[in-house]
């Protein structure tokens, strides 16, 4: 189990309109190469968008689904990515005192796979360092943006 947390200098409205952006995570998930389609019907509970992950010329193919979101606090996702398992993503956003900074928590736990029988502090470790590095191109890519546009519920 992987916990990383960071502040940012935005609104957590939109923090939170970013991490509901499919098309931006590749701009800050370590590891995303691209987006190549969304479910029309994001970010409805189980709707996915469809991703290419993996490192220089090696990708596979495969989907990140909506579990659950509460605008504007938390999101919980399911991601997969074959063939060594998925993994649940939970973000939790609270306001600052000020109402001009967030501070974003992500908890990523690995749910099934291969990946299940590597478990333990190496795993946790490495999970932790690709997290704290997604998150710290997430707050570069909220605060270079000026408003995202959130999807209705």
């Amino acid at each position: 189990m992987a916990r990383n947390e960071i502040i940012v200098a935005a609104t957590t409205e939109h923090a939170f309109g970013t991490l509901l952006d499919p098309y931006a995570y590749p701009h800050w998930v370590v590891g995303t190469k691209r987006i190549r389609a969304v479910d029309e019907n994001w970010p409805d509970p189980g709707a996915r968008f469809h991703h290419s992950v993996g490192i220089g010329p090696f990708a596979t193919k495969d989907t990140t689904s909506v579990v659950s979101w509460e605008r504007p606090h938390t999101l919980r996702l399911k991601v997969r990515f074959r063939p060594l398992g998925t993994a649940h993503v939970a973000f939790r956003l609270s306001e600052g005192p000020d109402g001009a900074h967030t501070k974003i928590f992500l908890h990523e736990e690995p749910s099934t796979g291969p990946v299940m029988s590597v478990r333990g502090r190496a795993l946790d470790a490495a999970v932790h360092v690709r997290n704290w590095l997604s998150l710290r191109r997430l707050r570069r890519l909220v605060e270079s943006t000026r408003s995202v546009p959130v999807p209705a519920s």
